[in-house]
């Protein structure tokens, strides 16, 4: 079994933000196994997320959007890993990344959070970082970019601009095939393969 964790922050209001990519890179990736338009959760309040098991390939997939808020996400993927006994090494984690511009996309196992607050959290939680995560780029914005944190909080807590939009659906394609080859062939071989 393996675990894909989206991070973002739960109810509408922070549902088309540019911190709500990993919330819909997984309604993306769930569309597509699924072949279906739209998308149900299992809201599962004893783990404090929402899930929605599949098999894809003979792989038992269990994706999982926190309900916590992104700060306290290692408490939501800690009570969901325990639940079902599976080792931090079978979780991937997919996020909006700062340091990254808008639209690239990056595989990384393990390392540091980047400042990356839901990441954070789930390494505090999890007390290891050997963990996969995708990285999806949301950088680039000029007050972003000048570090002040009401800037940076206004800009990922911002809806995606109509000029980002093709952008983000370009990236939650490629996150999707990202995941379906990872799947295939493993993290070693593809961080080998197509991770340059």
């Amino acid at each position: 079994m393996k675990v894909i964790v989206g991070l973002g922050n739960p109810g509408e209001k922070y549902e088309k933000t540019r911190h709500n990519l990993g919330f819909m890179a997984l309604d993306t990736l769930l569309s597509k196994l699924e072949s279906v338009e739209k998308t149900f959760w299992d809201k599962k309040k004893d783990l404090k997320a929402e899930i929605k098991q599949i098999k894809h390939n003979d792989i038992i997939l269990l994706l999982v959007k926190p309900a916590t808020f992104m700060n306290n996400s290692g408490e939501a993927v800690t009570k969901v890993l325990n639940y079902y006994k599976i080792a931090p090494t079978e979780l991937y984690v997919i996020h909006d990344d700062l340091d990254l511009p808008f639209g690239k996309i990056r595989v990384r196992f393990g390392g540091a959070a980047g400042g990356h607050h839901g990441v954070e959290s789930i390494i505090e939680a999890l007390k290891t970082d050997k963990f996969l995560r995708v990285r999806l780029g949301i950088g680039s914005n000029e007050r972003a970019a000048s570090g002040d944190k009401h800037d940076i909080d206004d800009y990922v807590l911002g809806n995606i601009s109509s000029a980002e939009r093709g952008k983000v659906k370009t990236m939650m394609s490629e996150t999707t095939k990202i995941i379906e080859n990872i799947l295939k062939h493993g993290i070693d071989l593809y961080m080998s393969k197509y991770n340059k």
